[in-house]
């Protein structure tokens, strides 16, 4: 599962990674002290990234190490709050999106800025990889979904189809489809050799957040509605809706295994 489930963002602004594997205990790493913590694990489980979600200054994204619990790295390059951070397959890449509308490519050892992809006309809200690494998605406020080649960093194309901002993208587990939420009530798949949709499924609401389960025939989607969905990938089928009782959704993650949904409330406890 994505990092909220052995870290949070605690009221005095600190992070706390709790139990489990990683720590007998708990151990306080200070963040941003204004807004939530934006957390992912590497590929590896060595390192954790955040980010800043903090308004008006240049947003952070920092490179954490599990194991000392130190933080080993800062960059300071984002103008405002970042909305999405993604690590590389294989773990040598991390990229971060946000406000300022760039993609930021940072090598990951060196901790270093290696590329700044341009061409979002409003916040980037999104990032993913292709499970082979070979592809970066970007998706924004502009409503466009944006792919880039990840050996030159080249702009590949981009993909219209949305009517509102686009608040999430996750590529399939074969990397042959993406699926996009957004402002629009919709959850769109994607045939990323056609570059055009497959399935359209209708939301209630706004949707924010959306995974593949592991075997890429179901979506998983949630929104503003604050519901939980999931569709068929083949037909675009809604095949199950589930309505917590609870006020918002922060973020959602769905387990490798495809078996577990872990949400997270506005007020920090998980579902």
């Amino acid at each position: 599962l994505a990092a909220y489930l052995l870290a949070r963002q605690v009221d005095d602004g600190d992070l706390r990674v709790d139990g489990g594997e990683l720590a007998a205990g708990a151990v306080r790493v200070p963040v941003d002290r204004d807004g939530r913590a934006l957390l992912r694990f590497s590929p590896d489980g060595r390192l954790i990234a955040s980010a800043g979600w903090k308004s008006g200054e240049a947003s952070r994204v920092r490179l954490w190490e599990v194991k000392t619990r130190r933080a080993i790295a800062t960059m300071s390059d984002h103008v405002g709050p970042v909305w999405s951070v993604a690590f590389s397959p294989d773990g040598k890449h991390l990229v971060s999106a946000g406000l300022d509308k760039i993609v930021r490519v940072y090598d990951v050892r060196k901790a270093r800025l290696v590329r700044a992809l341009r061409g979002h006309a409003a916040d980037v809200t999104s990032v993913a990889f292709s499970p082979d690494g070979k592809r970066l998605a970007s998706a924004g406020v502009d409503k466009t979904l944006r792919l880039w080649d990840t050996d030159t960093w080249r702009y590949l194309g981009g993909i219209e189809g949305h009517t509102g901002q686009i608040w999430g993208a996750a590529f399939s587990p074969d990397g042959r489809r993406l699926a996009t939420t957004s402002w629009d009530r919709s959850v769109k798949l994607w045939k990323i050799h056609l570059q055009r949709n497959a399935p359209l499924m209708r939301a209630p609401g706004p949707t924010v957040w959306t995974s593949f389960t592991a075997g890429g025939t179901l979506v998983v989607s949630s929104g503003l509605a604050k519901e939980f969905m999931t569709w068929r990938v083949k037909d675009g089928r809604k095949v199950a809706e589930v309505r917590p009782a609870m006020r918002g959704i922060d973020q959602m993650a769905v387990s490798e295994q495809g078996s577990l949904l872990a949400v997270v409330h506005p007020n920090r406890t998980l579902w």
